[in-house]
């Protein structure tokens, strides 16, 4: 069979890519060990290749139709400490696969369609720091899947598919700093399930479908700082469910469906500074519902339906030693309103009283104004300390703020 000049240089030129493609490129690495500065990205493959230097101390493995990891998938790569398997077509992790990687800190298999990973998946791993499996369809993962990674700062499981988490998943994760279980739906959380995580300063939950926050829930996390529950359907929280939560500084309810603020739900969070309850369906906070946060900075309630926002919400105790108002020793103190409705009357005076007591407490206008309500001595009655400006029938704008910004609150809200 005769082939023409041109179909056979066709057939070279096909030959050269495919050959190419199934290639490892060589990537120089800025290290400071000279003996490390080897990285290869590889491309074109359905298997982990083999044909790479086994001085590699970097490998990356992506847009690959790589469907499986078997077991020694990276056997005589002993140097390896970051691997990257980003964006390619993979549905199992097997017993082993990252068998022999005495130097291995970080894993990525980000954007892949694992399902499953097997109960030894991540053995002998325990100098691993990193380990990222976010973007993928993991519904269940075993109990002692995690046991090997005892040298674990973080672990980023968001966007997957997981319903429900055993108990004791995370007992084995002395040293993880960072857990995200974001976008994924997750309906219970079983009582103690973080309690061995006394080093964790970060947890993501956000967009789970959590319907209300129990009592032991977040028992063990003493380190953690910041805690996210944004979009989920919280509808309750148990009083002192936060109870040993005392470093917690940022804490994210927004998007829940939580209706009232009941005393008791936010007991523990001495530490709190920023607290966001925008769009969460909130019609009202009940006498002390904000009691215990001595620390707060922010609270954004933003975009509910808040009627009326008294003194009674706050604990006076924990707001001054003193005087039973807010301490001097906070600093810009922001409470955001907007979006709601609140009634304009003298309920509101408690704003002007408080700043009164703050050192160095003079605001901007001898007297409030307040045009359209029957409740004039009420308001007068009070030392001038505070500006609330009222237009037609329809909106008010109550101005706070003092010399130095040591509190600040300016809002915009209509009638009802």
């Amino acid at each position: 069979m005769a082939f023409s000049v041109k179909h056979i240089t066709k057939l070279i030129i096909s030959l050269i890519l495919d050959l190419r493609a199934c290639c490892c490129d060589y990537t120089p690495t800025q290290l400071t060990d000279p003996a490390d500065l080897t990285s290869f990205l590889c491309r074109g493959h359905t298997r982990i290749p083999h044909n790479v230097d086994p001085e590699a101390t970097e490998l990356r493995i992506a847009g690959n139709p790589i469907t499986d990891l078997p077991e020694d998938s990276f056997r005589n790569f002993t140097r390896l400490q970051t691997i990257h398997l980003d964006y390619n077509k993979i549905k199992t992790i097997q017993n082993r696969s990252f068998y022999d990687l005495p130097l291995i800190q970080k894993i990525s298999i980000t954007h892949n369609e694992v399902r499953y990973i097997a109960p030894n998946a991540f053995f002998g791993l325990a100098s691993l720091i990193e380990l990222k499996l976010s973007h993928n369809d993991i519904e269940h993962m075993s109990s002692v899947v995690l046991n090997d990674l005892e040298g674990l700062e973080i672990l980023d499981l968001y966007n997957n598919s997981i319903k429900g988490i055993d108990t004791s998943l995370f007992s084995g994760l002395l040293q993880l700093k960072s857990l995200n279980l974001g976008e994924n739906s997750i309906q219970f959380l079983s009582s103690g399930i973080f309690s061995s995580l006394r080093s964790l300063e970060m947890l993501e939950l956000k967009h789970n479908s959590l319907q209300s926050i129990e009592t032991g829930w977040l028992d063990g996390l003493t380190s953690l700082t910041t805690l996210t529950l944004s979009k989920n359907r919280i509808q309750t929280i148990i009083p002192e469910s936060f109870h040993e939560l005392d470093k917690v500084e940022y804490l994210y309810l927004d998007e829940s469906n939580l209706n009232k603020i009941e005393i008791g739900m936010f007991k523990g969070l001495s530490s709190l500074k920023f607290l966001n309850l925008s769009s969460s369906n909130i019609e009202s906070i009940g006498v002390f519902g904000l009691s215990g946060l001595s620390s707060i900075q922010e609270i954004d309630f933003t975009n509910n339906h808040i009627v009326k926002f008294p003194y009674s919400v706050f604990d006076p105790v924990d707001f001054s030693a003193t005087s039973g108002r807010i301490s001097a020793s906070q600093s810009a103190a922001q409470i955001y309103l907007a979006g709601n409705e609140i009634e304009c009357n003298s309920m509101l005076c408690w704003m002007r009283e408080a700043v009164e007591h703050v050192e160095g407490g003079w605001l901007y206008s001898d007297d409030f104004i307040c045009s359209n309500t029957s409740d004039e001595k009420s308001w007068n009655s009070y030392r001038a300390s505070a500006e609330l400006v009222c237009e037609g029938k329809s909106t008010c704008t109550i101005y706070l703020a003092l010399e130095g910004l040591s509190w600040l609150l300016q809002t915009t809200f209509t009638f009802v």
